[in-house]
């Protein structure tokens, strides 16, 4: 702790307590989320693990092996839009990540209201470059939410928390990763062959829900969560979906069926370009999703105004 000075906590997160401080080398912002109580070791997390095999069933060591993934993980990396694992260590029976500070996340910015299409086209263009270096590097992130993308004082965003990032070698992956809402059709029918697809979808949830203010799909269970997701993708069929019934939950589940929505119904009255984007990445079939390259290159990101243009310091 003799690195940093100031230090205050600031509240409980998922895996441990979190406190703010400042760097004394460069009086930089940071904060430590603090994991206390873990057996493992720093030199554990010497090699990104390769699935979801988290150990013994303890909620302690499955935390503790969530924040060693992230580690292991974050030491690979290196992004401006992916958050940047500044150091590592030991405090008593404590293990600490120490990360640069944000003001604030994507989903309290948004506070539950539509944010302004300059907005919208400066996350997606930082996010998008986020993922595809991370697929460039056969990761996959597979909890992309609102509250992982963080935002600073200038609107840059950054991709966070890597507790559910796995590389992507060909072994099974679990079919519950990440929050519900924010699941693609395929892990909700059990597939554990799943890729970076996985995100895109992720992704494309995200734009409707900054364009709206809320998800379009938020259910209970993963049951009534994919019969909602169908009646807006489309019952899989050989036209639309044709490796669908190779899934491992397709034929355990019955819906009526249904035919393919228009992205109007989920973001009416919206920029052509922009419902085109969700479109193109709101779709059943993983394969005809667009890749996070793909998205770079829409025409979206390339029209209108800049976010700090319009808006700046209005959302942050």
């Amino acid at each position: 702790m003799e690195k940093y000075t100031h230090v205050q906590y600031l509240t409980e997160g998922g895996f441990g307590s979190i406190y703010k401080g400042i760097r004394r080398m460069d009086s930089l912002a940071i904060v430590i989320k603090k994991l206390s109580g873990t057996s493992l070791r720093i030199e554990d997390a010497a090699s990104p693990p390769s699935n979801t095999n988290m150990g013994p069933q303890a909620i302690q060591k499955r935390n503790s092996l969530a924040v060693f993934r992230e580690i292991a993980i974050l030491r690979v990396l290196d992004h401006p839009n992916i958050i940047e694992l500044l150091d590592v260590f030991a405090d008593e029976m404590a293990v600490c990540l120490v990360l640069p500070f944000f003001h604030t996340d994507l989903h309290n910015l948004q506070k539950a209201r539509p944010l302004p299409l300059p907005a919208i086209r400066h996350v997606i263009r930082h996010v998008s470059a986020g993922l595809a270096y991370l697929h460039s590097r056969s990761f996959v992130h597979r909890d992309l939410k609102p509250g992982n993308i963080l935002v600073d004082a200038n609107g840059n965003a950054v991709i966070t928390d890597f507790g559910h990032t796995c590389a992507l070698d060909g072994r099974p992956l679990t079919p519950q990763p990440g929050s519900r809402w924010y699941r693609p059709p395929e892990i909700l029918f059990g597939d554990t062959e799943y890729g970076t697809p996985a995100d895109m979808w992720a992704l494309g949830i995200i734009i409707v829900e900054m364009s709206t203010g809320r998800p379009p799909f938020m259910e209970d269970g993963d049951i009534p969560q994919l019969g909602t997701v169908l009646r807006f993708v489309g019952t899989p069929s050989d036209d639309n979906w044709p490796d669908a019934r190779g899934l491992p939950d397709y034929e355990k589940i019955c819906f009526d069926q249904s035919e393919p929505q228009s992205i109007s119904r989920l973001i009416p009255d919206t920029d052509p370009d922009l419902a085109d984007l969700a479109g193109r990445l709101l779709v059943g079939d993983p394969k005809r999703r667009l890749t996070a390259v793909q998205v770079m290159e829409h025409p979206f990101l390339y029209s209108g105004r800049s976010y700090l243009e319009v808006s700046r310091g209005s959302y942050v």
